[in-house]
């Protein structure tokens, strides 16, 4: 609110390496990367501050990837990630696994993707509940005109709710 003072301001920072190698047909790459949210102090109406340290965050992850691409006009990919991430607001920690198959084709004016995986988040606070599934997406292009393009796209992600007594979120587009 207004009266509270000046608005909350942060900083975000964003590093990372990537390597990848090329041995046509095949493409190995792998990343790593860490994020942090640093919030400043609030300074408030009557002149006081309040500290925002309870609201930094870090996240840590490291994915590898392979790609076999036979041709220009078809892709098959295996992906691994695994992520950690600290937000002291709730307190937090959780470590996430990935593993995905992905394949693409182009058939004439047609473009289909899709991806299939497996997604794991454990958390240290017994507040809130691990899960685990099943996740996808699909997505088929037509390519009308070079400035024309109709697609289509649906799949299934499994989020965390941020609410304790909830636990997960399944959203299906």
């Amino acid at each position: 609110p207004l009266s509270v003072g000046r608005p909350s301001q942060y900083k975000s920072t964003t590093q990372s390496m990537n390597a990848s190698y090329d041995l046509a047909p095949l493409l190995l790459s792998l990343s790593a990367s860490h994020e942090k949210i640093a919030y400043n102090d609030l300074q408030l109406s009557d002149g006081t501050v309040a500290s925002q340290d309870f609201r930094d965050a870090d996240q840590w992850s490291v994915e590898g990837k392979i790609t076999y691409a036979p041709s220009d006009v078809a892709a098959l990919a295996i992906r691994g990630r695994w992520q950690h991430a600290r937000a002291k607001i709730s307190a937090r920690t959780n470590d996430k696994i990935e593993f995905a198959v992905s394949h693409s084709a182009d058939v004439g004016m047609f473009r289909g993707a899709g991806t299939i995986g497996y997604l794991r988040q454990n958390f240290s606070n017994p507040q809130f509940r691990d899960f685990q599934g099943i996740v996808y997406q699909g997505q088929v292009s037509w390519y009308i005109t070079p400035l024309l393009t109709i697609s289509a796209s649906g799949g299934r992600s499994l989020e965390n709710s941020g609410v304790p007594t909830v636990g997960l979120v399944t959203t299906y587009s």
